[in-house]
């Protein structure tokens, strides 16, 4: 196990290549983004290929790994949580594993299980907390646990929210809390420390990292937080290649670290408002600090993560104010109201997005420089839960109900 402070060196270009459509957060690599054709734009509820009752209530989003769904539910009331394998193809519970804790108090907005699991070949890691303990366990495909950790006590104001990703060999899992917090990365066949970076968090940190590549084929992972900014580590020994530094954001950091242009955005915000967006360009030599190329104040949102079509970025911000936005200078090409308020992240399938509204209705309108709603659809029940596309189907998670639509492709 290796403990690293700050060095310097920059790594950039995105990593797009996926054996599998959607097996993290935010679908391949975070950047909720699917080719997928013939995926429908209006439907009612007798249009659903099924839809099945979960055993319990949560926020998590879903995850896939071939035809096998895999997601998380709690009964609140007994603090039991669920971890769920669904085929996807009939919506039947392939198996339910059930882990009791000890209630404890959540958020008015939080669950007791809001993060979504991460799955590969071989294995599925689900992560939950309470304030006495900080839980990443990995089960294989037929519900096997294979291990579990416990990184200690998470103080937060508003419980878990983190997710962890795979890369490669390693699980890489920020444990952000009040004070002192570390990013973990631990061997996905053993749950032990890999290497482990000490962090500073005044404001917790749910963002989920994602991963780069530079032109001589180096990788490294992306965070974003307000202590350190938007920063890089090294994948293979957690060495910090550069960061933008603590005075780039003043509030917590909820959404992902977007790439687009030659630039990586990054958000903070809060309940209050006050969001920003702030658009990091790297430096050249690879060494120092990166350059702020802008800051966005108006219409930036602080929980759902932006996506990017055709080269233009696509922000829903929490209070329901859609956006085109050119990343070049940070100027907005068209703002439009949606009359409503989200906390899941939008996607874009086939050149259009598809936002789900807190009240569980999904608004699509035209990844595009014009603005053009498309549809409204109601799920019939709230939903705080970004949508995943897989195998021709687009999948939709509300407070109790997990839905399947499949594509006409």
């Amino acid at each position: 196990m290796r403990f690293f402070q700050p060095c310097f060196l920059f790594l950039f270009v995105p990593v797009f290549l996926f054996a599998q459509e959607w097996t993290r957060f935010h679908g391949a690599n975070g950047t909720g983004s699917s080719d997928t054709k013939g995926i429908p734009v209006k439907w009612t509820s007798g249009d659903y290929t099924w839809s099945v009752n979960l055993p319990g209530q949560g926020h998590s989003s879903p995850v896939l790994w071939g035809e096998k769904i895999f997601i998380t539910c709690a009964d609140h009331e007994e603090a039991v949580q669920y971890f769920l394998c669904i085929d996807g193809r009939t919506g039947r519970t392939i198996w339910n594993k059930m882990y009791q804790e000890k209630n404890y108090r959540i958020h008015k907005f939080n669950s007791y299980t809001s993060s979504p699991p991460t799955v590969d070949a071989k294995h599925v890691i689900f992560s939950w907390t309470t304030k006495e303990s900080d839980h990443l366990l990995c089960l294989d495909h037929s519900g096997n646990e294979l291990w579990r950790r416990d990184f200690g006590p998470f103080d937060t104001a508003h419980g878990n929210g983190n997710s962890p990703m795979i890369y490669k060999d390693l699980v890489i899992y920020p444990h952000d809390h009040f004070g002192k917090s570390r990013v973990h990365a631990v061997g996905i066949d053993n749950g032990k420390d890999f290497w482990v970076l000490s962090r500073d968090s005044a404001k917790p940190s749910h963002s989920t990292p994602c991963v780069y590549k530079t032109s001589r084929g180096v990788e490294q992972l992306i965070f974003t937080s307000d202590s350190h900014g938007i920063y890089a580590v090294n994948p293979r020994d957690g060495r910090v290649q550069w960061e933008s530094g603590p005075k780039t954001f003043d509030k917590r950091c909820v959404l992902s670290p977007v790439l687009v242009g030659g630039k990586i955005l990054g958000t903070c915000g809060s309940g209050g408002g006050g969001n920003y967006i702030v658009a990091v360009i790297p430096p050249k030599s690879g060494i120092g600090k990166p350059t702020i190329a802008y800051e966005v104040r108006k219409a930036a949102p602080y929980v759902p993560t932006s996506v990017v079509h055709d080269g233009l970025v696509f922000h829903v911000d929490d209070k329901g104010i859609a956006s085109c936005m050119d990343p070049a200078n940070g100027k907005a090409i068209w703002m439009e109201r949606l009359d409503a308020n989200f906390f899941s992240s939008p996607i874009v399938v086939d050149g259009k997005v598809y936002a789900v509204s807190r009240t569980g209705e999904v608004l699509v309108f035209e990844a595009s420089r014009q603005f053009k709603l498309l549809a409204r659809n109601q799920l019939g029940e709230k939903s705080f839960s970004t949508p995943a596309v897989a195998n021709g189907n687009l999948y939709l998670r509300t407070f109790s109900k997990l839905i399947c639509i499949k594509g006409q492709g």
